[in-house]
């Protein structure tokens, strides 16, 4: 995540998952190269395997990617999660009243990855920003960057 803008009354913070678009959009055309290929050799087993290539990559990039952006606005009292994928948008709402903090929860394995999630008072509740977890640090700089609009 990353604070995409920072104001008094308003904090903007985004996870983009620019490289695992591109990642895919590249294995889309692999295939779709390999499908075509195979049209015109004439060889069934490239055409199967490209269309199948093609195919789970196109369902990867559906149901797969979607962009996070959380707004903080102190104005309404309010802080909105937007979720948008390829094919909808949601939006959960919550009173800024209630929320106390942000942390960071980590998944162990192999690498320990990252998301950042908003505690609330009342009711006792923690709700994560994103359904994935990143490698990266930037969550940590993301939920700094909470706590301090927080504070202020």
């Amino acid at each position: 995540m990353r604070v995409v803008s920072h104001s008094s009354d308003m904090l903007i913070v985004e996870d983009r998952p620019i490289f695992w678009s591109l990642l895919i959009a590249t294995w889309v055309l692999i295939g779709l190269g390999v499908l075509i290929s195979g049209l015109l050799a004439l060889d069934l087993v490239r055409v199967f395997w490209g269309g199948t290539f093609g195919v789970l990559a196109i369902v990867m990039f559906l149901l797969i990617l979607r962009r996070v952006r959380v707004y903080f606005d102190r104005a309404n009292d309010l802080v909105e999660i937007r979720t948008k994928g390829v094919r909808r948008t949601t939006r959960q709402q919550f009173k800024l009243r209630d929320l106390a903090a942000a942390r960071v929860q980590t998944s162990g394995g192999d690498t320990e990855t990252y998301r950042v999630a908003l505690i609330f008072e009342n009711p006792h509740r923690v709700i994560a920003t994103g359904e994935v977890y990143d490698s990266s640090r930037s969550s940590q700089r993301a939920a700094d960057a909470i706590n301090d609009w927080l504070a202020c």
